[in-house]
């Protein structure tokens, strides 16, 4: 059984994951309707990765015990005119999610050496 802030912390990368489906999806559905089908398509995998992700953290939290909450997803609408406005917009979903990665406490990794611990 999973601990409580664990169960939080994992159900909140799974409502991120679900939240970058979303915005892939969108902004892969304004390139489409601005003639970008390349850049449409290669955001349309991105959605998908996402979401094999999010059902993945989904999968575990409910085989280890805990209740995986999802949250609705407030998208505003995306203004595509050109790919510069999808790499921006990329971007700053990217920028959101370095801030939130950097908050995450990040523990040594120690392998197992004789007679020792290296890590």
């Amino acid at each position: 059984m999973m601990t409580c802030a664990m169960t939080q912390k994992l159900n909140t990368q799974m409502n991120l994951e679900f939240h970058a489906s979303h915005l892939y999806f969108s902004l892969g559905n304004g390139c489409m309707s601005c003639n970008l089908p390349g850049v449409g398509a290669l955001l349309r995998i991105q959605a998908q990765q996402c979401v094999t992700r999010m059902m993945r953290l989904f999968d575990y939290i409910k085989a280890s015990g805990g209740c995986p909450v999802i949250k609705p997803v407030n998208m505003t609408d995306n203004n595509i005119v050109s790919v510069e406005d999808v790499i921006r917009q990329l971007m700053e979903n990217q920028a959101l999610a370095s801030v939130r990665w950097n908050a995450w406490p990040k523990r040594r990794l120690c392998m197992r050496v004789q007679p020792g611990w290296i890590c």
